[in-house]
C-alpha cells in the first residue's frame, strides 16, 4: 500500500473517529444551521462548558469544524458542509441495518425446509472400526 494511500486512510479514520459520538453528531447538526459559540452550544445541548469544549476540540483537530474569533467571542462552524450528506447516508445505512435485524427474513420457511432436507440427506459412513461418522 502506498504511503499516500495510508496517509489518506489515516485522515479518514480520524474524521470518522471524531464524529463517532452522538454528542459530537449533535454539535455537527447544530453547526449546520449557523456559527455558534461554546455557550450557545452548552445551552442547546444541556452539557457543561468543559464537555462541549472537549468535543469541539476533537472536531476541530480532525478538521470537521473551524474556529473564528471576533473580539472575545469565539464562534465554531462546519468546515465542509458535504459532511452532512455523508452523515445522512450513514443514517440511511443505520436505519436499514436496524430494520433488517428486527424483521425476520422473508425466506425463513425456505431456509428451514432446506436445512431439514440437508439433514435427512446426510449419509453416514461406517469406517473400518464400525464407528459411525457424519460428514
Amino acid at each position: 500500500m502506498s504511503k499516500r494511500l495510508t496517509a489518506d486512510l489515516d485522515e479518514q479514520a480520524q474524521v470518522l473517529s471524531s464524529i463517532a459520538s452522538s454528542t459530537r453528531l449533535q454539535i455537527v447538526y447544530e453547526l449546520s444551521t449557523c456559527c455558534k459559540s461554546v455557550s450557545e452550544l452548552t445551552e442547546i445541548l444541556g452539557l457543561d462548558i468543559s464537555t462541549v469544549s472537549r468535543h469541539l476540540s476533537i472536531l476541530k483537530n480532525s478538521g470537521v469544524v473551524s474556529r473564528s474569533k471576533s473580539g472575545i467571542q469565539v464562534c465554531y462552524s462546519l468546515r465542509n458542509r458535504s459532511l452532512l450528506d455523508y452523515i445522512e447516508q450513514l443514517t440511511t445505512i443505520a436505519h436499514n441495518g436496524i430494520q433488517r435485524r428486527s424483521e425476520p427474513p422473508q425466506d425463513v420457511d425456505d431456509r428451514l425446509s432446506e436445512r431439514k432436507r440437508m439433514r435427512s440427506s446426510r449419509r453416514r459412513r461406517i469406517s473400518k472400526h464400525n464407528v459411525i461418522q457424519k460428514y
